[in-house]
């Protein structure tokens, strides 16, 4: 039988090899699946630790914009006959510049809290961004009163 075309021969011994083999290229890919895994969780975790910075980006973002309409009003005072499409542009330029200011200190922030720092440390680094009380933020955060 073993000498017929395309007619195969396997006793016990090929069919444990062959299965052996299977068995070591699962067992690669579990190794291999398991850090994928791993890497997607840590990446989760990082982002899930991440929102605990919500209330204060909020805040952030409140404030920079509360600046950005005191700001846009006095400017419109000053320069009057402005066209309503040329205030649009005044209004649409200060939002911009806004969000560029913005932007990186909510990145940090987002950075500090995923590192782990705990909730005073952030409320500090954004009480002295916005000028507000950080006992304020810290309980804004998290629901309670900072210990002194």
């Amino acid at each position: 039988m073993g000498d017929l075309a395309n007619v195969f021969l396997f006793d016990i011994d090929d069919l444990e090899a062959i299965s052996a083999h299977h068995l070591a290229e699962r067992q690669a890919e579990v190794v291999r699946v398991e850090a994928l895994i791993s890497n997607q969780l840590a990446r989760f975790n990082r982002w899930l630790k991440g929102l605990q910075a919500v209330p204060l980006i909020q805040q952030l973002e409140a404030e920079f914009e509360r600046v950005r309409q005191d700001e846009l009003e006095r400017a419109l005072r000053r320069i009057r006959g402005l066209s309503p499409e040329q205030a649009a542009g005044v209004d649409q330029a200060l939002h911009r510049y806004k969000q560029k200011l913005v932007r990186p200190p909510i990145e940090a922030l987002k950075r500090l809290v995923q590192s782990g720092a705990r909730p005073r440390a952030a409320a500090t680094v954004v009480a002295a961004l916005t000028g507000t009380k950080a006992n304020d933020l810290y309980k804004a955060l998290t629901g309670r009163e900072a210990r002194r």
